[in-house]
């Protein structure tokens, strides 16, 4: 770990260090850009003699310092960000302009190149994240498929198919009085059903 009020060097940085402290030259001050709290966001690009990195500088920082500026950075912080290796300022952190122009540096290596191991990793947990969210919920893909293939059954139809006009008419109550009516056919007459008896006298 780095000791209090120790210079680390830009090849030396690591995630997750604590506490750094660095001098370095500013190479390059990108546009700013506004976060959803308002504020102000710079990328800077930074070097020693030792390597270059990226430095994100928030608002008073950010508008303070050019390219050519040599400056000290006081308790920041290295994390990764989008898989690159990036520098903070912590809380309670600070840069200082302290010259200009003359510093020797060196730009290899760059030690914000995205690094692809992280990138595998971050893409992981990211897939690993989408299907927990799915898991979630017992059974969701397989009621989303089957809602897809098949349609609920509607309880008036006649055995899975629809009703025809005939059908779809009201039907009488068991206990209804019916009619009688005369059926040729059947011989069923309105005397009660008896069929009439020929040949007789």
């Amino acid at each position: 770990m780095n000791q209090p009020g120790e210079t680390i060097l830009v090849r030396d940085l690591k995630a997750a260090t604590k506490n750094i402290h660095l001098t370095f030259i500013v190479l390059d001050v990108g546009k700013p850009t506004q976060t959803k709290e308002g504020h102000k966001v710079r990328t800077c690009k930074v070097a020693d003699r030792t390597g270059s990195i990226n430095v994100s500088a928030w608002d008073k920082f950010g508008d303070a310092i050019q390219p050519g500026d040599i400056c000290r950075l006081s308790n920041g912080y290295a994390q990764y960000w989008k898989g690159c290796l990036t520098l903070y300022t912590g809380k309670g952190g600070d840069i200082v302009k302290v010259g200009e122009f003359c510093y020797p540096f060196s730009e290899l290596p760059n030690m914000s190149e995205p690094n692809p191991e992280v990138l595998s990793k971050m893409a992981e947990q990211s897939q690993n994240s989408n299907v927990r969210s799915k898991d979630g919920v017992p059974g969701f893909e397989r009621q989303s498929s089957q809602s897809s293939q098949f349609q609920p059954r509607d309880p008036r139809a006649n055995n899975g198919r629809p009703r025809t006009p005939l059908e779809s008419r009201p039907r009488m109550p068991l206990n209804s009085t019916r009619t009688p009516m005369n059926n040729p056919r059947s011989g069923s007459m309105s005397n009660g059903g008896m069929r009439p008896r020929h040949g007789l006298g």
